[in-house]
């Protein structure tokens, strides 16, 4: 069986609306990831770094 991971960034433009919903896609594919790794892109504001 293969593992796979995925990779995202996240800066601080980004809604935080928008980072919830694209996490949830990501995880109810068929083929769960074996990991998740978010990468801060700089400094997050406030909605974001919880």
């Amino acid at each position: 069986m293969q593992k796979y991971s995925i990779l995202m960034s996240v800066y601080y433009k980004e809604k935080p609306e928008w980072l919830r919903i694209s996490i949830d896609s990501m995880l109810s594919q068929t083929v769960k990831p074996d990991e998740f790794i978010i990468v801060k892109d700089g400094v997050l504001t406030k909605e974001l770094d919880n």
